[in-house]
């Protein structure tokens, strides 16, 4: 018996732009597992801004005060605070590219997926 399993992506909610802005995104939780600082020294490296979003920060505040939050610097690297749906849909739409450089292993990213 062939089944289906959905993403859980309702792509009609997603907009595609042609022409995206001038950022890099890093979306997700700041926990050394997802790579928020990987994904800083891949902005750095690649001469880019980097919009760092949360999926929420609470429970992972001191991780972010302690390994992120020093290379925030407001123009090359800028934490946008937390996403609601909407505002994701807008980040992802004008991204240049996602940058999410897991670092264990995960069985499903749904960043990944709505990417």
């Amino acid at each position: 018996m062939a089944a289906v399993v959905l993403h859980a992506v309702d792509t009609g909610r997603f907009t595609f732009r042609a022409v995206p802005d001038d950022y890099l995104l890093f979306l997700g939780r700041f926990t050394p597992g997802k790579g928020p600082v990987e994904a800083i020294q891949v902005a750095k490296r690649a001469g880019m801004r980097l919009l760092l979003v949360a999926a929420r920060i609470q429970d992972e505040d001191a991780y972010y005060r302690e390994h992120v939050e020093p290379h925030v610097n407001g123009t090359q690297i800028v934490y946008a605070g937390e996403a609601d749906f909407e505002t994701k849909i807008r980040l992802y739409g004008g991204a240049r590219a996602l940058i999410y450089p897991v670092q264990q292993g995960e069985p499903f990213g749904l960043v990944l997926a709505e990417a």
